[in-house]
């Protein structure tokens, strides 16, 4: 059933599967008892046909889309226990023109009822339309009934633009059935299937709950490393990349390093690994750090007679399996105020054939029991800080380690980064060895942002009006492109005025008064928000291809790409004198986006195998590298504000955080279903239109 219903989709227009996603979070969330009833099969009409032949069949809807037709129908209708009451050959049924014919006669006949009579709303039952199964539970019916009530309303409106334009293009024709295709399906048959198997060319294939992070051991299986050449830190992430191909070494530390084996844990930072995982590796070092014998490095006792030899003896007595004869003193130095702070520097002899002789470590001496910074600021994984604030960073050293006395210690001007910041001991501090130091990971996410959200506009909302590109002008006027238009919004997201009735495939401002656009058919147009009659800017066969994404880079270059992954640059001073540049990108079924960061990378979103793809390209289209490839929702728009809240919108209920790169920080869940375009207005706030036609504003801090 999968692969038949896929091969249906698949043969359908743009624009049939433009409405095919408009009403399915509705379906999914209000109409799930229906599904089971219903059945979608290729239909041959058959003009010489008695309407009697057909036995009473009463479809649902037919669409009619290309060179094939689709008919819908109720289980109950078509079956009589179990055996059907036409043949059905190779999923395709034969009905007469007169019971297709009386679909279009049956609903506009109610439309008319329904406009002839405005308080009659709520007395038109479902049944005016369709016959409820009787499989449905009569506790569920008052509820199923309001929704099949709104969803018939919107049915009839769209059914009625059908009607009127059936001479005018037989696209319209499509729109008419998809909309029904949406409403009907079965649960074993079209929504159905896509329900229980997701494919990239219905909807995103992301499982209902996918987790952010994966445990460190689905990267880190082989945790035998054999024989190293030493255990420091670097080289025992190295060994274990080199067992384990796919493990991502940046975003992981090492601790309780032996001679033998070492804890890997997970940056804070991470975006691949759950903080909590750690694996245990095992190894046979030939040459070993001073600190693997070396865990205590801070003695207090009188500093007077202290001499190399005596240092040595103290070291070695607080640590048993330091070997004395292969270390020495390099230097001491006084670094404490009236002598009461030594500083020694141990090293490995040479030639000693067991430390790292390239190693040096430090120890201190004192008569006041100072300490290192890193012997209270143990946690240096100090989790999500919602900005990157010097304050908000140390409140959480402070949290994560409660024994580090606050008046001794501060962030180092300058290092704080979007993942790491250092902390160190100031300069006059009792406590602590001067300048001691000490990195901490974090990592910067607000995970509220984009996850509330407050109705703008709901005018739109099941007028089947699929939003693409909302742009917001720098006199703050609000530009809104539709399947069905432009739009001038006001700042509360209301309607002032529709400038263009051109459907609008993907929209960019290039004057104060001009837009760019490309329509369903891939031709250009230029729209002015003046008044002025839009211009046709490209042939018909310039594009041979669906526009999804329109940029200006900053180099004042124009850039397009549509589904075929193939780079457009258009040339201003001659629309049609086109540049394709190969991006050697695989073709596919969903939109693809262009977005330029601040710093001149050019991002290339698109979605192939099942996952998305951002990939860095330079300024000649060519990919640079791959930044993400993951299974994570088609992106269908960026919303860059500053290096640490940059988010993409997408399917499936879900939105993308992203670090500064584009790569990947986080999922988070959203309230709304298929977000299909939005914008960050000039105030800060976040607005989303939804593959509904209903405008959000996103919460933005």
């Amino acid at each position: 059933m999968k692969n038949k219903m896929q091969g249906f989709y698949e043969k359908m227009c743009a624009k049939c599967q433009a409405r095919f996603k408009q009403l399915i979070l509705y379906i999914r969330k209000n109409l799930p008892e229906l599904l089971k009833e219903l059945q979608l099969f290729k239909c041959v009409i058959d003009k010489e046909r008695k309407i009697g032949d057909d036995k009473g069949i009463t479809p649902l809807a037919l669409i009619n889309c290309q060179n094939d037709s689709y008919v819908f129908l109720w289980k109950n209708n078509l079956f009589t226990n179990t055996v059907p009451k036409l043949p059905i050959t190779n999923d395709a049924i034969v009905l007469s023109q007169e019971t297709i014919d009386n679909i279009t006669n049956n609903q506009k006949q109610k439309l008319s009822n329904n406009n002839n009579n405005n308080n009659n709303n709520n007395e038109l039952l479902p049944s005016d339309f369709f016959t409820v199964p009787t499989i449905i539970n009569s506790q569920k019916n008052d509820n199923i009934n309001r929704h099949l009530i709104d969803l018939k309303r919107n049915m009839v409106i769209m059914n009625q633009r059908h009607y009127l334009d059936t001479n005018k293009t037989r696209r319209l024709i499509v729109i008419f059935g998809l909309v029904f295709l949406l409403i009907f399906a079965s649960f074993s048959g079209f929504l159905g299937w896509y329900f229980l198997h997701t494919t990239p060319n219905i909807s995103n294939p992301l499982p209902e709950q996918i987790p952010s992070r994966i445990n460190l051991e689905q990267h880190l299986q082989e945790n035998q490393l054999a024989v190293i050449e030493d255990n420091r830190e670097q080289t025992i992430l190295t060994a274990a990349k080199v067992k384990n191909k796919n493990l991502v070494v940046e975003d992981l530390l090492v601790k309780e390093i032996s001679e033998d084996r070492a804890t890997i844990y997970v940056k804070s930072s991470s975006s691949i690994y759950s903080f909590s995982s750690t694996v245990i590796v095992h190894f046979a070092a030939q040459k070993l750090t001073l600190s693997t014998h070396i865990k205590i490095s801070n003695f207090t006792t009188p500093v007077e007679d202290l001499n190399k030899e005596i240092m040595l003896e103290k070291i070695k007595a607080e640590n048993s399996l330091l070997s004395k004869e292969k270390v020495e003193i390099n230097a001491v130095s006084n670094i404490g105020t009236g002598g009461t702070l030594l500083e020694a520097v141990l090293a490995a002899k040479a030639n000693n054939g067991y430390y790292l002789e390239d190693e040096e470590l430090k120890i201190y001496f004192s008569t006041t029991g100072i300490k290192q910074i890193s012997d209270d600021l143990e946690k240096i994984n100090i989790g999500d800080l919602l900005e990157r604030e010097e304050e908000l960073i140390i409140k959480a050293v402070f949290a994560a380690n409660p024994n580090l006395i606050q008046e001794e210690v501060m962030i180092l001007a300058d290092s704080i980064t979007a993942t790491q910041a250092i902390v160190v001991a100031k300069e006059d501090s009792v406590f602590y060895v001067p300048n001691s130091q000490q990195i901490v990971h974090y990592r910067i996410f607000n995970a509220s942002i984009g996850t509330e959200q407050v109705l703008v506009n709901s005018e739109f909302n099941g007028q089947g009006i699929l939003p693409t590109k909302i742009i917001m002008t720098s006199d703050n006027k609000i530009i809104f492109g539709t399947s069905e238009g432009i739009y001038e919004l006001d700042s509360e997201g209301k309607i002032i005025k529709k400038l263009s009735d051109l459907w609008v495939n993907m929209m960019l401002q290039i004057t104060e008064n001009e837009f760019l656009v490309f329509d369903d058919k891939s031709i250009l147009h230029k729209v002015f928000l003046d008044g002025k009659p839009s211009e046709h800017l490209t042939n018909d066969e310039q594009f041979n291809d669906e526009i999804t994404s329109l940029i200006k880079l900053q180099d004042e270059r124009l850039w397009a790409v549509g589904k075929h992954n193939q780079i457009y640059q258009l040339n201003q001073s001659n629309w049609n004198d086109v540049t394709k540049i190969d991006t050697g990108i695989t073709s596919t079924k969903w939109n693809s986006v262009l977005f330029q960061l601040e710093n001149g990378t050019i991002l290339f979103s698109t979605y192939i195998d099942n996952d998305t793809k951002i990939f860095e390209l330079d300024l000649d289209g060519n990919i640079v590298k791959t930044i993400l490839d993951k299974s994570i929702p088609v992106i269908t728009e960026f919303i860059y504000f500053s290096e640490d809240k940059f988010i993409a919108l997408g399917f499936e209920s879900q939105l993308l955080h992203l670090n500064a790169d584009g790569s990947f920080k986080e999922l988070a869940d959203i309230k709304e279903d298929f977000y299909t375009c939005g914008i960050k207005l000039n105030n800060g706030k976040i607005w989303a239109a939804s593959v509904t036609g209903t405008i959000w504003e996103l919460n933005s801090n």
